[in-house]
């Protein structure tokens, strides 16, 4: 048993070790990529950046569907930059040109004009992993025809989502709860962001991968893998948004999917959180290392007090005080900002949904399955772990950072249809007999 335990060990670090080869090698060649015909395709719809600017909303007083296009222009600017840096330099250090006047999606205009830097900026704490996906993309395809296709892709790969749920639990009640999870996102802005879709298409995969093959790797006793290479993902392509999120979503579908002893539920949750921090921490740890070696440059020191920062209560910003009622109460702006129409379009749909279920439908009882009940609570409070743990950031960024709120969405609402049960035809026959 111990040795199998060690084999295990080994393989997971084998794996962890390769994701940091393959994401150098990666890196490396999507930034010996050309950037001419990319900043000719960020020209044609830079205008649409400047009419939005940095902070779009495009639902009035809906703190949700607050855009980050600062991030978005900054990430172009990422993919197109095109300085005297060798390959390598590049690809680990992720340079790109500062600006001391005007907002990001101007300093991306001043960019594409060849206007000389104030100031040089080097983000390689981060993998930035997403220019693997961007670079290609924008060699053929313009910032609008982006949104379109990732809108595309991601609706499609929900699809596939809805329909596996179905397939496996042969019913909608958990595809719902995975859709009012979605939905909770706000996907009018989530279509047009860079920014907040790179966790989002790790959950989508990762939910694709344990649907497909999560019996399998059950019974191989090897599903924490997938914990570690979403945790290697998540670390790979995202800025630090919502990507807690993408362990309570992963943590809660295991957890439904395998319907055991509260004991064993416990031991495999446990096991799937020290895979995906280990391949989260593991994979962006990584890239301090790498980039510190292979540049000269001093990446841990500089990674290592970012941590710090974003861990502690000093916010940096002039006029702004940190409190932890003002953390919570940006993060849970959702409920309470009263012009949500998101939020109030969820609600109403689930109590469509409850509705149908008990008062049309009549094969439906009620039956409370309490090691589901007591793991899917304990779920709920992962988002408030990030909270607690990243405060200066959480509090900072809290029209994003909310979004690590779809783990307590999914799991309340699988909390609540996990204890919905159909009853067997037989003893509805057999009760109409009686009656």
């Amino acid at each position: 048993m111990k040795c199998k335990s060690v084999k295990k060990i080994i393989w997971l670090f084998g794996v962890l070790m390769i994701s940091i080869v393959l994401g150098v090698v990666l890196m490396f060649l999507v930034y010996a990529l050309p950037v001419e015909n990319m900043r000719q395709n960020v020209r044609e719809t830079l205008q649409i950046q400047l009419d939005e600017g940095d902070y779009y909303t495009w639902i009035s007083g809906d703190d949700t569907s607050r855009s980050d296009n600062f991030t978005d222009a900054w990430m172009i600017q990422n993919a197109i930059y095109n300085g005297n840096e060798s390959t390598l330099d590049k690809a680990l250090l992720n340079p790109s040109a500062g600006y001391a006047e005007g907002t990001e999606t101007q300093s991306l205009e001043k960019v594409l004009k060849d206007i000389p830097e104030d100031y040089h900026i080097e983000y390689g704490r981060y993998w930035h992993g997403y220019l693997i996906v961007l670079k290609p993309l924008l060699l053929i395809l313009n910032y609008s025809e982006i949104r379109w296709v990732k809108s595309m892709v991601a609706c499609f790969l929900m699809t596939i989502i809805f329909f596996l749920l179905y397939k496996r639990f042969r019913n909608y009640k958990y595809s719902i709860a995975f859709f009012a999870s979605v939905l909770f996102l706000n996907p009018i802005v989530m279509r047009a962001s860079l920014q907040f879709n790179t966790v989002f298409f790790v959950i989508l995969l990762e939910y694709i991968a344990m649907l497909f093959k999560g019996d399998q790797l059950k019974k191989q006793e090897k599903t924490e893998v997938l914990f570690l290479i979403s945790g290697i993902l998540v670390a790979f392509v995202d800025l630090l948004t919502y990507p807690i999120s993408a362990l309570g979503m992963l943590l809660i579908l295991q957890d439904i999917m395998f319907d055991e002893p509260l004991k064993k539920r416990v031991k495999q949750a446990f096991a799937g959180l020290v895979c995906w921090c280990l391949g989260y921490s593991g994979m962006w740890a990584a890239k301090w290392v790498v980039a510190s070696v292979f540049t000269g440059k001093n990446m841990i020191k500089n990674a290592v007090e970012q941590v710090a920062y974003r861990s502690g209560t000093d916010i940096g910003i002039d006029g702004w005080e940190f409190s932890y009622k003002c953390l919570f109460k940006g993060n849970f702006n959702w409920l309470l900002n009263s012009s949500n129409a998101l939020l109030f379009k969820m609600f109403l749909g689930i109590l469509i949904f409850t509705i149908i279920v008990f008062f049309i439908k009549k094969e439906i009882t009620i039956k409370v399955n309490i090691p589901l009940v007591i793991m899917q609570i304990l779920f709920c409070f992962i988002p408030i772990a990030r909270y607690l743990v990243l405060k200066n950031h959480s509090y900072i960024h809290s029209f994003f950072t909310y979004r690590e709120g779809m783990v307590y969405v999914m799991a309340s609402l699988c909390l609540v249809f996990g204890c919905i049960q159909k009853i067997p035809k037989q003893d509805i026959v057999n009760e109409k007999t009686i009656i």
